[in-house]
């Protein structure tokens, strides 16, 4: 059974000086190579916007990859339409970029790092009804029949070394598609602030992509019953 990433978001936050918009953009592009070869898109916001929302946007011609940077905030996307990679065949390429644009952000950009995010979605085909299959696995037999959709779920707080973090897996299984939803959410908790240097980025995405790879089929299917 395969776990298709139809998304994965990767989350900077800290404080990002952005009064040279044009230069910063540049700056994160020069640092992924081609891959942001789309034309470069920068908002004029008024001085009282929000400091949450992007001021820059880049994106691949081809739109699966993009970047918002904000004044709080750098956002590194990876989307899909049509999900047909698996995370091990994506996760290179993703992190090698991912690698290269915190080295701008934290060295060049000198912006300090706070907290770190993820959020991926995978596809997973499971040859039935998903939200049957949900009912199944989590529902007693009886238990509010017929269900549009079915959403689960699943937050534990752990500690990766001196790191707190939430980890949620949430489950969605609908009426007529023939895949169920996974979404992976794992972030530093908000209520404490790190200092990550790049090496300390790296790592906490490379805990994140070993769960993709070594826990999370395991935690969805074998001890749910969602097998097939």
């Amino acid at each position: 059974m395969d776990f298709l990433v139809r998304s994965f978001q990767v989350a900077l936050f800290g404080l990002v000086d952005i009064r040279d918009p044009l230069g910063v953009g540049n700056q994160v592009r020069s640092a992924a190579g081609a891959l942001f070869d789309g034309d470069p898109l920068v908002l004029p916001l008024p001085s009282d916007a929000p400091s949450e929302i992007p001021r820059i946007v880049l994106k691949s011609k081809d739109e699966r990859y993009s970047c918002n940077v904000s004044g709080v905030r750098l956002d590194f996307f990876y989307r899909e339409k049509e999900p047909a990679r698996k995370w091990v065949d994506l996760r290179d390429e993703y992190l090698q970029h991912l690698s290269a644009i915190s080295q701008t952000v934290v060295a060049t950009l000198r912006t300090g790092i706070t907290r770190l995010g993820s959020i991926a979605e995978f596809h997973v085909p499971i040859g039935t009804s998903p939200s049957l299959a949900m009912r199944r696995a989590y529902l007693k037999e009886g238990i509010l029949p017929g269900e549009h959709e079915i959403q689960l779920g699943i937050l534990h707080r752990q500690s990766w070394e001196t790191i707190e973090i939430n980890r949620w897996v949430r489950l969605r299984g609908k009426e007529g598609e023939s895949a169920l939803r996974v979404v992976v959410d794992i972030n530093t908790i908000p209520e404490k602030k790190y200092d990550f240097d790049v090496e300390g980025i790296e790592s906490f995405y490379n805990r994140v992509s070993s769960f993709f790879v070594a826990d999370l089929e395991k935690i969805v299917l074998q001890r749910s019953g969602l097998e097939t």
